[in-house]
């Protein structure tokens, strides 16, 4: 009511230059940083104290802002707002027009390097500073996510058919390799020295989620044989082993609530009806399954 009668590009020109100036993690300038704390921690003898909380700062300081940024996006396209979300590509009738769409796009792609950075980066094994970084990017993520499922919520056409020919499956098949690969890695039982990180492993199946829920959106009432509709056919097409790897990885963890024999072979160890087994006894319902394999079992313990 009051962006389309007064033709006002300023806000759609601040939304999209906020965008573009957000910052993304630079892993080389990261590490070298990293480096330089453990460096004065040492010789000064400090501890993980003041360096823990300081040491991201100064190479991704701004991931709260963008997470507040998309999800100031994500509530003025609340309510399936039309209007609103087809302003987001085009401003008809203003001096200059603003493409919002597209720069959300280009970010999440700037995302999607910067996770597959770090997770080259951190091929051997994730130590504190490495999950503090990677969960606090998988947030951001997982935000970009949502604000461009209801950018398309409606379902609102002309946001689909942008994002069909934007830059977005490049973004899609980047970020599945990437999270089929930290599912991978996070469900093995870690080596001697390291830690277990069921909470990152918790937040990479969430991302994953959220861009599963986008896909979705992207073909709500699509007419079979549409563009739109054929470029997340082709994008399932290219990356389906990495969609089949992630769908039987979840199937582990359904089948554990979900198999109506699973709870059976659990209460037959329970002798005294009291709700609980030891810790063995779980092992020994696991193993009479005949379902998991030892790695999955000792994950799940």
């Amino acid at each position: 009511s009051y962006l389309q009668p007064t033709r006002d590009h300023g806000f759609f020109q601040s939304l999209t230059a906020l965008i573009r100036n957000l910052t993304r993690l630079d892993v080389v300038t990261w590490h070298r940083c990293a480096l330089t704390w453990k460096l004065n921690a040492s010789l000064r003898g400090a501890g993980e104290g003041m360096a823990g909380r300081q040491r991201v700062a100064p190479v991704h300081n701004n991931a709260e802002f963008s997470e507040a940024l998309f999800r100031f996006l994500q509530l003025l396209c609340e309510g399936h707002n039309l209007a609103f979300q087809e302003m987001l590509i085009s401003q008809t009738g203003n001096n200059k027009s603003y493409n919002v769409v597209a720069a959300t796009v280009d970010h999440l792609l700037r995302l999607q390097e910067s996770l597959g950075d770090l997770f080259w980066h951190y091929s051997d094994g994730l130590d504190d500073l490495g999950r503090r970084v990677v969960s606090r990017t998988l947030a951001v993520v997982r935000q970009v996510c949502e604000t461009l499922t209801e950018y398309v919520q409606g379902p609102c056409r002309r946001t689909q058919y942008a994002l069909a020919d934007s830059r977005l499956w490049d973004a899609v098949s980047g970020l599945t390799d990437l999270f089929v690969g930290l599912e991978r890695r996070l469900s093995r039982v870690a080596p001697a020295g390291q830690q277990q990180r069921p909470e990152l492993l918790r937040e990479v199946l969430q991302t994953h989620r959220a861009l599963v829920i986008m896909l979705l959106g992207m073909v709500e009432s699509i007419p079979a044989g549409t563009h739109a509709g054929a470029m997340l056919v082709d994008a399932l097409s290219d990356s389906f082993g990495l969609f089949e790897e992630s769908l039987s990885f979840c199937f582990v963890y359904m089948s554990l609530g979900s198999d109506s024999t699973v709870p059976r072979a659990f209460f037959e160890y329970d002798a005294n009806k009291d709700g609980w087994i030891s810790r063995e006894e779980f092992t020994e319902a696991l193993r009479a399954q005949n379902t998991y394999s030892d790695a999955q079992i000792a994950l799940l313990l």
